[in-house]
């Protein structure tokens, strides 16, 4: 009976973490159906706009390279954007609002 009991917990708990992953992923991706970094590229531009950078063609540019979702767009987006001088730590978290 304590088996039975452990595997109901783990499968209701399992069955309520991927509903609460797949409605803050919904919630939080900010897209429409069809965009393609849209809203999360001009949230990557915002945030380095709101800690001073000069949002011009290699931000947007940059930003816009995260917009295709995989870890190869994120480190694209990172590296170009720590090439024309934003910190680390700016870009990493910018290139993450970039991410679909």
């Amino acid at each position: 009976m304590a088996t039975f009991r452990r595997f109901a917990t783990a499968a209701l708990l399992a069955g309520a973490l991927s509903l609460t992953c797949t409605s803050w992923a919904s919630a939080e991706s900010g897209q429409r159906d069809g965009e393609v970094g849209g809203l999360t590229a001009a949230q990557c531009q915002k945030y380095l706009a709101d800690a001073g950078y000069v949002v011009g063609n290699d931000v947007i540019n940059a930003c816009a390279k995260a917009a295709g979702g995989d870890l190869g767009d994120f480190n694209a987006c990172s590296l170009s954007l720590q090439f024309i001088g934003v910190a680390h730590e700016d870009a990493t978290i910018a290139c993450r609002l970039a991410l679909p």
